[in-house]
């Protein structure tokens, strides 16, 4: 009996504690708030491609509730298993790829850069020296996963030899087979790609952007793709501290830097894409001005005036901002925060109509005392 005390003693241990888990997570789920997209006017289906992370949180609570929507439902953490609940994270994408290919997604970082398509996931992140003595630690890991056969095929790439020590990965674009990247060696932009169809990939050499953009343009304090990724953002340094002003699209498909028209009378220009069209939208609070860029004769077209999707009791002292995410075929996604909800809305990115405008809504027994917000957000293309 002795020789068996302690495994008895541990599979005890294990029932309780999983019984007090479940018994837990029974209690849990029935005292957690619950939320929905109410739809003001427009088509529900507009919902489809959209994928949010959220919190739901009220004072009778002491902590928030997280959810994710996708696939037209919503999800939360709290209702999956201990090990389900361990791999949620703050990022939406990341969230997505979990929770149908866990497998593929365990042990890799949610900050890296991931590409979906209908036949594979992409993975791209770089492995950043933390040796100081051996600065040629850095790596770029590369995964891809065939949906179809659930086969992962890996890389481990050394960075280009002639980049230096020193370097950044500071954007990514993924176009399968191709890879495009974007390093930062000290200030100077390099573009390499490489072909995921060869045998073994190997970087090769697009072009140097720091040598090609106009001299007065000393540095690039930000870095950003653009929201559908075929562009990268370059930030001219010299302009206004408090508006990042973008001087220069890249355009990885075409290999082509496009000079952005001047748009120093705008107040918060943000540039968004629609396939090979560059928009340029500008807007404080209650509503979004939409211009056509034209960068071949350095102009800005005005296309329409963003309407704000109703919402209840509002009134005029109701704190509004209308935030624009992704353009999908023809349909821009924005999101309307007020004090007291949040609202996706969809809009007509040629005449402005709207095409849909869903509220965020707690429902149950604690709708009064709950809200619901969104702080990631994201559009499959």
């Amino acid at each position: 009996m002795t020789r068996y005390s302690k495994l008895i003693g541990f599979i005890f241990f294990a029932v309780v504690t999983l019984g007090t888990y479940g018994i837990n997570q029974i209690t849990a789920k029935s005292n957690r708030p619950e939320a929905e997209f109410v739809t003001i006017e427009g088509d529900a289906a507009y919902l489809t491609p959209v994928h949010a992370k959220g919190d739901i949180y009220g004072d009778h609570f002491m902590s928030s509730s997280s959810f994710d929507f996708m696939d037209n439902q919503f999800i939360f953490p709290d209702d999956e298993s201990l090990f389900e609940k361990l791999d949620d994270t703050y990022i939406a994408t990341y969230n997505k790829i979990m929770n149908r290919y866990r497998s593929f997604a365990r042990g890799k970082s949610p900050y890296a850069n991931y590409s979906e398509s209908e036949d594979q996931i992409v993975y791209v992140d770089m492995q950043r020296n933390t040796d100081f003595s051996d600065p040629q630690n850095n790596a770029i890991l590369l995964s891809v996963l065939d949906k179809s056969s659930e086969e992962e095929k890996s890389y481990t790439l050394s960075p280009p030899e002639d980049l230096g020590d020193i370097i950044n990965l500071d954007d990514v674009y993924i176009n399968f087979p191709s890879i495009h990247f974007t390093f930062n060696t000290e200030g100077q932009l390099s573009v390499y790609s490489l072909d995921l169809d060869e045998e073994t990939p190997t970087f090769t050499k697009v072009r140097e952007i720091s040598q090609d953009i106009s001299t007065d343009i000393d540095a690039y304090p930000g870095l950003d793709a653009s929201i559908d990724y075929k562009y990268l953002e370059i930030y001219d340094a010299q302009a206004n501290d408090a508006i990042m002003t973008v001087s220069h699209l890249y355009d990885y498909e075409s290999d082509q830097i496009i000079p952005m028209p001047s748009y120093t009378d705008l107040i918060e220009p943000k540039v968004i894409t629609d396939g090979d069209q560059i928009y340029m939208l500008d807007g404080y609070f209650e509503n979004y001005q939409i211009y056509e860029v034209d960068s071949v004769n350095d102009t800005l077209e005005l296309i329409t005036k963003m309407q704000i999707a109703p919402y209840e009791e509002n009134d005029s002292n109701d704190y509004v901002q209308i935030i624009p995410y992704s353009i999908v075929d023809g349909a821009l996604y924005s999101v309307l925060s007020t004090n007291n909800q949040e609202i996706i809305q969809v809009n007509d990115i040629q005449n402005g109509e709207l095409l849909y405008g869903g509220s965020l809504e707690t429902t149950g027994k604690y709708k009064d005392q709950t809200k619901a917000s969104i702080y990631d957000f994201n559009i499959s293309q």
